[in-house]
């Protein structure tokens, strides 16, 4: 009985996780639009104010820029299977977090997308990494010139 309960349990928060990493990610595609501007140039240290979309690896978060370049509705579909998905430590492969800091690697430039508020914006997938590990982010900026 103890094990029914639990996996209830574990399907009820995995399914809250999904629906507020939908939501986070729909508010981070309309929040960072607001900053307009590049992302920072390699070999930068810092932190961002808010939350990022990383993700384990460059392929997984191309998937998602690459799917937004189609629609809102392909980017938040590819954004919730990521999020799913479990790495080998048992994580989210892609997630919305805040990275305390972190240092800019390369970046690839992915152009025009559409952001979880289907406005359209510029995006990059950025490598980024800190003392304990390596991820890919993905660095969006809202254009005023596409959207007004």
């Amino acid at each position: 009985m103890v094990d029914v309960v639990a996996q209830n349990l574990l399907t009820a928060v995995n399914s809250c996780r999904v629906r507020a990493g939908m939501i986070a990610a729909a508010l981070f595609f309309t929040w960072i639009g607001n900053s307009h501007a590049e992302p920072p140039p390699p070999q930068w240290i810092g932190k961002f104010s808010n939350r990022i979309i990383v993700c384990d690896t460059k392929e997984q978060a191309v998937a998602i820029a690459r799917a937004g370049q189609e629609s809102s509705e392909a980017m938040l579909a590819k954004f919730r299977e990521l999020v799913t998905t479990t790495n080998g430590k048992g994580d989210s492969t892609c997630a919305n977090s805040e990275v305390p800091y972190l240092m800019v690697g390369e970046r690839q430039d992915f152009g025009m997308a559409h952001s979880g508020s289907d406005d359209l914006m510029h995006i990059w997938v950025v490598h980024g990494s800190t003392l304990q590990e390596d991820f890919w982010f993905i660095y969006a900026d809202v254009s005023k010139e596409t959207n007004s």
